[in-house]
């Protein structure tokens, strides 16, 4: 019998369910989960399991799913959130910062005005606002 998710060389001798580890559970419901319920009956027999532990076990693992595929899309919309509220203060900041550049270089003209002419920037500031 093919094995497909275990590890190469270790195969499903356990009859003890309590030995199953979610491992090997995933297996027998992967294994299982194309066959027919008389497939499936004759799979648990050679495993020594019962059909009730394999299909609980695979209404577990879809529950599993469900709730990690919920928990994604959860994630994703907050992090959605969090990339558009990051655009909008990007842009406040862009405005923010062309808001002050004109006010910073009207003041470095003035000191610059100061410095060649040596004034005390009374009359500066007259004319640079005209």
């Amino acid at each position: 019998m093919e094995q497909g998710l275990l590890p190469e060389g270790e195969k499903i001798t356990s009859v003890d369910v309590k030995d199953w580890i979610p491992k090997r559970r995933s297996s027998a419901v992967l294994e299982t989960a194309t066959r027919s319920e008389e497939e499936l009956t004759d799979y648990c027999r050679s495993m020594g399991l019962l059909v009730k532990q394999v299909k609980e076990w695979r209404a577990i693992s879809i529950q599993v799913d469900e709730k990690e595929l919920t928990e994604n899309i959860r994630a994703d919309r907050v992090l959605r959130d969090a990339k558009n509220k990051l655009r909008e203060l990007e842009k406040e900041l862009q405005c923010k910062d062309k808001a002050l550049a004109e006010p910073a270089a009207l003041l470095m003209l003035r000191k610059k005005f100061n410095v060649i002419w040596g004034n005390s920037g009374e009359d500066a500031s007259e004319f640079l606002y005209l």
